[in-house]
């Protein structure tokens, strides 16, 4: 039989109990911050240099794209070099027999993937499309707030170990007698 406090069981009551001290252990969690740079899932894939397995490079974006636009000119106009000494090699004997650029092509070719990277990251539009990047909220940054949600938790918990010990009687002694009894042992 269950028991009856006010029309309502008990149960219904620990269970609610039992939620809220589930909640209160795992606690509200705030998104994790960023580990990447603002902007990075802009940047073209890297895999493949000519595209032809459907990734994507600054080698085939096309040159109307916002994102080669964006580009500084000193990097655009290297973009643009590196493409016609890529068409030139694709004509060669070397590239149809082994189907590879040479290795000074490729790293030439590296080397502007880097600088379009980097010049990309640092373009006016995406800067205008990330402006405060490590803000969590609108005036806290993630460190803040994860300093701020330790210190919560930390209060928290040693409010609950006080307010367990007052549902426990534990904290204060119990005066069985109507004299205090005193401690005698050295």
């Amino acid at each position: 039989m269950l028991l009856m406090t006010e029309d309502r069981p008990v149960g219904r009551r620990v269970g609610a109990l039992a939620a809220l001290c589930m909640a209160w252990l795992h606690g509200c969690g705030a998104p994790p911050q960023p580990t990447t740079l603002a902007g990075t899932n802009l940047l073209p894939g890297r895999t493949d240099y000519l595209a032809s397995s459907g990734h994507e490079s600054w080698f085939s974006v096309s040159p109307s794209d916002w994102r080669v636009k964006a580009l500084d000119p000193h990097a655009r106009e290297r973009l643009m070099q590196v493409r016609d000494r890529m068409k030139h090699q694709r004509q060669t004997m070397g590239y149809i027999y082994w189907g590879k650029y040479s290795p000074e092509l490729q790293g030439e070719m590296d080397e502007v993937q880097r600088q379009c990277d980097t010049s990309l990251l640092v373009s006016e539009e995406v800067v205008n499309r990330y402006p405060a990047p490590e803000l969590y909220a609108l005036m806290t940054t993630y460190t803040d707030k994860r300093r701020s949600d330790a210190v919560n938790y930390n209060l928290d918990g040693r409010n609950l170990a006080d307010d367990w010990a007052r549902a426990w009687l534990a904290d204060e002694p119990i005066q069985t007698t109507p004299t205090p009894t005193v401690d005698t042992v050295p």
